[in-house]
């Protein structure tokens, strides 16, 4: 008897999504603390670019760049959070699978008094989106900090856009 080929299926999700925990690891972290615990060094002025750049997608660089020195942040904290996955339907099921997940956190200790290493996971974030297939569309990036812009920063800067979340 014949071996019948076996179907090929794709292994590329019809679509993906990113899911977060209801509330954040952290539900207030400080500015000082993002820089000192987390090492993440230019948080404020790489927020204030993103920012800029979100609201006004047509903007040159040097405008940009430019715009981005006027954005004063009036929160003294914000959200994070330690982990975050992706998931993706696949054309040959039905039911959400968890693809990958992304990991933020700084070193601790355990109940017993132990050091536990920190976690910054290394992404590779698609520059284009649809050059997924094509390795020149990636940058490699260590992910410092998982986060969410609070109320008054969306209300105040990106107000009539839709805000992103989460950030990393």
């Amino acid at each position: 008897m014949p071996v019948q080929p076996q179907p090929i299926h794709s292994s590329h999700p019809t679509y993906s999504r990113i899911k977060m925990t209801k509330w954040p690891s952290i539900k207030a972290l400080g500015w000082h603390n993002a820089v000192n615990i987390y090492d993440a060094t230019f948080i404020r002025e790489a927020l204030a670019r993103f920012i800029v750049s979100y609201a006004n997608p047509a903007l040159t660089r040097t405008a940009g760049e430019n715009a981005s020195l006027d954005i004063r942040h009036r929160v003294a904290s914000i959200p994070v959070y330690h982990k975050l996955k992706i998931t993706g339907k696949f054309n040959n099921g039905i039911m959400d699978t968890t693809r990958d997940a992304v990991h933020a956190r700084p070193t601790c200790h355990d109940q017993q008094g132990r050091p536990v290493p920190a976690r910054f996971d290394t992404v590779l974030p698609t520059v284009h989106y649809h050059a997924w297939h094509a390795i020149t569309g990636y940058h490699v990036r260590r992910v410092r900090l998982i986060f969410t812009l609070p109320k008054k920063i969306r209300d105040e800067f990106l107000a009539g856009v839709i805000a992103p979340r989460p950030l990393a």
